[in-house]
């Protein structure tokens, strides 16, 4: 779960290839977050607690860098769309100018010819006009100078820093949404596995069929996982966004020193040719004198410390972070969740029956069965794609394969079960546990149907209650169950395509590889069993 330390967000210097052009400025002081979980944690209830602390600062920290990512990406991309804007409107005020001259003189040649004298004005006009044409020709060259004064690379470059901005404003922000969802599903999982760790001991205490609660615990621990995948996730793409705008910025600082170059260039061989009447070949060899009234152009100004703004401008290393990252807490180890089991074995179960009931029977390898302390039976299956997916993710940091809600094939409460076989077939071992189905519960078990100590298919909390007319369409089809309805099961059933809410299998049939482990797990389940028989007893007495 311990996704790498965020880096904040490197601030490179920008400036010309010169060292002298490297202005520094004291970067903002780190900072360092004392580290409340550097220790493992034995309860389950303190690694909670470690881990929203820890969501809580890296989630500043994260928002914090967002929010300067986003910053300057936005000032990296309006300086480069101001750059070009400012070429682009010396382009199209030179090409104005050169128009309008050019319509300026032939109106006035227009108006003077007829009237002009050539044996006394000719010369003097012939002049005037030649010099008025080269100034409007000077014009449209300095038009098409400025067109082509925008460095190469910089279009690319501008379309580059467009693109960071817009993953800035979509792409982080929902990943960074995503993230406090999770935290904030993890939460409501605890508080609802709390509930129940309450509930059960109440029962105990009562001495009443306790509550499902490492089933609770198992849910609290897959929304845990996934926050902090998601955590590791969000924590990445702000590093590789951190690292693009780091090439992007020191990419930046070039395209400027040539920008200033080119500029000033062009105002130069615009002036030269313009006002001393050179032709674009001696107006393009006096640009290397341009502009002499400019002052020198000022670098951009390096966030950045100096020993990092020299060897980015020099090349000697890539850029690095310009200061040290925060020390930022890490999530402990989440501890062993064998705390409620009693007994988890690797089991075959019976594989499930294809379309029209055809096929199926055979066993599959590769499930889990878990027998909890207080006499809950689950059988676990997962397919090896979800297995690679989940270890892929991170979610398990112990030799045993972590197991989630999604991939409960049945559930038995022990103590209730009406069948409890445990048979040797040659060399297989099978077992077959079940208890009645929902709502055919008998009227002497301690525990109804409905109760937290019963099998459910969801979760209490993530259930809604079933209305009274659903109730009536359960209790038998020819008193209220619609035509529409039956239907539509039947065909979900015939596709296999389950609706969702179908309540899980009361009944689990396994094979067991270990004779060990088969014994052991046929003591433990009749000793339930008989637990259960004296639930039943002490109800039906007649002082109970």
């Amino acid at each position: 779960q311990n996704s790498s330390l965020l880096v904040p967000v490197p601030e490179t210097a920008m400036a010309a290839p010169t060292p002298a052009a490297v202005v520094p400025v004291a970067p903002p002081a780190a900072v360092a977050v004392a580290s409340p979980a550097t220790e493992s944690c034995l309860f389950l209830a303190d690694w909670e607690a470690a881990r929203v602390q820890v969501h809580g600062v890296r989630r500043q920290q994260a928002d914090r860098l967002l929010c300067d990512l986003q910053l300057r990406a936005r000032g990296g991309l309006a300086a480069l769309e101001g750059w070009s804007a400012v070429l682009e409107a010396r382009r199209v005020l030179e090409e104005s100018a050169a128009s309008a001259a050019s319509r300026s003189l032939m109106e006035i040649e227009a108006r003077w010819k007829p009237a002009r004298v050539d044996a006394h004005d000719g010369e003097a006009a012939s002049w005037l006009l030649v010099a008025e044409r080269a100034h409007a020709e000077a014009r449209a060259a300095s038009a098409k100078r400025w067109a082509t004064a925008a460095p190469a690379g910089s279009r690319e470059l501008t379309k580059r820093h467009r693109a960071l901005v817009e993953s800035g404003n979509t792409a982080l922000p929902e990943a960074m949404r995503a993230w406090h969802a999770a935290h904030d599903a993890a939460v409501l999982a605890w508080e609802r596995h709390n509930e129940r760790l309450q509930a059960t001991a109440r029962a105990e205490a009562e001495g009443c069929a306790p509550p499902d609660s490492w089933l609770s615990e198992v849910r609290y621990r897959e929304r845990a996982r996934a926050e902090l995948a998601q955590q590791a996730a969000v924590e990445q793409l702000l590093n590789s966004k951190t690292a693009e705008l780091v090439a992007l910025e020191v990419e930046r600082g070039q395209v400027w020193v040539a920008f200033t170059s080119s500029y000033r260039g062009a105002c130069g061989a615009a002036c030269a040719q313009v006002g001393h009447g050179q032709s674009d070949a001696e107006a393009a060899g006096s640009s290397s004198e341009a502009a002499p009234w400019l002052p020198p152009p000022p670098p951009l100004r390096a966030p950045g410390l100096a020993a990092a703004a020299a060897a980015a401008s020099a090349g000697d290393a890539p850029v690095s972070a310009a200061r040290e990252p925060s020390v930022l807490p890490q999530v402990p180890d989440m501890p062993s969740a064998g705390g409620a089991v009693l007994q988890r074995l690797n089991v075959a179960m019976q594989a499930p029956a294809g379309l029209f009931g055809l096929g199926g029977g055979g066993w599959r390898d590769g499930a889990t069965l878990v027998l909890t302390l207080h006499g809950y039976l689950h059988l676990f299956y997962m397919a090896d794609a979800e297995k690679a997916s989940t270890k892929a993710a991170g979610q398990s940091n112990s030799a045993e394969e972590e197991l989630v809600e999604s991939a409960i094939k049945a559930s038995v409460y022990v103590p209730m079960a009406t069948k409890c076989m445990f048979l040797q077939k040659g060399k297989e071992l099978v077992l077959e546990v079940s208890e009645p189905a929902e709502g055919t519960a008998s009227t002497a078990s301690p525990v109804p149907a409905t109760s937290p100590g019963a099998s459910f298919s969801k979760p209490p909390d993530e259930t809604t209650a079933a209305s009274p007319a659903a109730g009536s369409n359960s209790a038998g089809s020819g008193q209220g169950a619609g035509l529409g309805e039956r239907a539509s099961s039947g065909l979900r059933r015939l596709l296999g395509r389950p609706s969702g809410n179908e309540p899980l299998p009361r009944r689990i049939y396994a094979k067991v590889t270990e004779p060990v482990d088969f014994r052991e797990l046929e003591s433990r389940c009749q000793g339930f069993v008989r637990r259960g028989q004296g639930f039943r007893a002490s109800v039906a007495s007649p002082g109970g």
